[in-house]
This record gives C-alpha cells, structure tokens and sequence, in this order.
C-alpha cells in the first residue's frame, strides 16, 4: 500500500471516460508506489493487487494462445462455438 494511505484504495477504480481498457490512472501510482498492495472491495474484503512488471512479460506467451485459438476456429466449423473454442480455453490455458 502506498505510503500516503492509511488504508488500502478501493478496488476497481474509476476509468477514464476516452478509453475504457486504458487501466485507471489511480492504478499507475499503485504501480509505481506498491506494485503489490491490498485493496478494498465493496464487500469489505483487502485481497491484493499485483501491477508488478511479470503480468506484462506474459502478454507474448499469451498472444500466442490467443493466436492459436482463433487459427483454431478459422479452420475449425462454420459456425464455431466461440466459448467452448475460445473462451473456455483460454482462460485456463493462461492459468496453466
């Protein structure tokens, strides 16, 4: 948590209104400050959030699945089941 705040920042922040996948900006102080730091959830709860540098050294091994899964479907039926081909998947395969 960063040093300023006496208690942890509530979670999910407010996006900006030009783009909404640009990550609030509260978000890049956090990452700066605590990349690994508790916030509060409407219920109360602090679990942790991690903006640490890891996150965005998987995004090329994830691309590559994405990329994998949609070949999949352009070469699989038409029409595809797009969550039990892709949304399903992918998911898992991240975790994994």
């Amino acid at each position: 948590m960063p040093a300023a705040l006496t208690e942890p920042p509530a979670y999910p922040a407010k996006r900006a209104e030009r783009c909404p996948f640009d990550p609030p900006a509260a978000y890049r102080a956090i990452q700066d400050e605590a990349p690994v730091t508790r916030v509060r959830l409407w219920d109360g709860s602090t679990p942790w959030l991690v903006t640490v540098k890891r996150v965005e050294a998987m995004r090329p091994a994830i691309q590559r699945l994405v990329d994998g899964l949609i070949d999949d479907l352009l070469a699989g039926p038409n029409p595809a089941d797009l969550v039990q081909a892709f949304a399903l998947p992918l998911p898992s395969l991240v975790i994994c």
